[in-house]
């Protein structure tokens, strides 16, 4: 922030703080600059936001923070036209467990990033690449858990032509919309799955022999098959149909 605008809060008797994403159940009042920058896109999170704290703190006030002149309702905080008082500008602004709802900009909006993501075109999305993943670490953990004589087999099921394209385009794909994904009021989460995904990217061609084939392949699926879990929770965040 910069210092100008600090120095306005601090002379309103407030103080800005990064925002963490242990502060969603207690904080009261969240402030978004959008739209926000990523790379050549200006994307719009804040739709996303409001569905979070809908659910996890519906008594927050979040506030759009920008330099627009049109449609800006009374969560929209002009750089350029900030209020003698901003205590009384927050009386009224709406929570958003009234159902408060940004205003539509016309800016990339973060769900609809999403669904791009995880559910791309002709079945070429996240999903799609990681349920085949898994599926592919399940059977051979599932084999090789059983009987110590499919190492060989184990290792060429797994260098199938279209088990390694959907772990590389898995990967692909996720390096591509990370940053987009950051953008959420829960981005610690989605480091979360970051770091799942590094521990399966480096693969199990280096493991020498059955033992730890086996622990390599056991380790990748139990890291996949929370990265599905979490992401499949934090789907409900990124609907496309709410009002």
């Amino acid at each position: 922030m910069l210092p100008a605008r600090r120095a306005w809060f601090e002379a309103q008797g407030y103080t800005p703080v990064p925002y963490q994403p242990t502060h969603a159940h207690e904080a009261r009042v969240l402030l978004l600059v959008t739209p926000i920058r990523v790379g050549d896109d200006f994307v719009r999170p804040d739709g996303v936001w409001a569905q979070y704290f809908q659910e996890q703190n519906p008594e927050a006030v979040l506030l759009q923070a920008g330099i627009r002149d049109r449609a800006m309702g009374p969560n929209y905080l002009h750089w350029g036209r900030l209020p003698d008082n901003f205590g009384l500008f927050l009386q009224g602004a709406q929570r958003v467990g009234e159902c408060w709802r940004p205003p539509d900009y016309r800016e990339k909006k973060l769900e609809v990033i999403w669904q791009r993501f995880w559910d791309g075109h002709s079945r070429e999305g996240f999903a799609n690449w990681l349920s085949k993943a898994m599926r592919s670490l399940q059977i051979a953990d599932d084999k090789l858990h059983k009987n110590s004589g499919y190492e060989a087999q184990g290792r060429a099921f797994l260098a199938k032509p279209d088990k390694k394209q959907a772990f590389e385009n898995m990967q692909l794909r996720w390096k591509s919309y990370r940053p987009y994904l950051m953008l959420t009021p829960f981005f610690n989460q989605i480091e979360a799955c970051d770091q799942w995904l590094r521990n399966i990217e480096p693969g199990w061609t280096d493991c020498n022999d059955y033992q730890s084939l086996s622990a390599r392949i056991h380790d990748c699926r139990l890291s996949i098959e929370a990265l599905d879990r979490l992401l499949t929770n934090l789907s409900q965040y990124f609907k496309t149909d709410v009002p």
